[in-house]
């Protein structure tokens, strides 16, 4: 088995902002869905225990209560992926920036580097 791995222009190119953003968005649907928990939790369920005793009631709360468990999953999952995406990013910073005073070295010194990596 190969592994892939980053070329140096793949590496030069990337922009972290992108991963940031994309978290951001993660964050937003997170946010999203605790709300949404909370209202089916708070205005739906409660109500519906606080005004009903038939037998329909019950079954439609414990459904409610597989709907509120499917929101913390969700909310769980995209905090999840904003992690990796923003702890992504940061692990490029250095190498990245490392990557760049490089080239631009080897550039002042009038050094040509290959699509290989290989300098001339």
């Amino acid at each position: 088995m190969t592994a892939d791995f980053l070329t140096w222009q793949e590496l030069r190119d990337i922009k972290r902002g992108e991963f940031e953003e994309a978290a951001n968005v993660w964050h937003r649907i997170s946010s999203r869905s605790t709300a949404d928990r909370e209202t089916v939790r708070k205005a739906m369920s409660a109500k519906l225990i606080e005004t009903q005793e038939s037998e329909a009631a019950q079954q439609a709360v414990r459904r409610m209560g597989r709907l509120i468990q499917n929101y913390d999953y969700l909310a769980t999952e995209c905090g999840l992926i904003r992690t990796a995406l923003n702890g992504l990013s940061a692990d490029l910073l250095e190498p990245q920036r490392q990557l760049r005073q490089a080239l631009d070295e080897a550039a002042a010194l009038a050094f040509t580097v290959n699509t290989d990596g290989s300098v001339t």
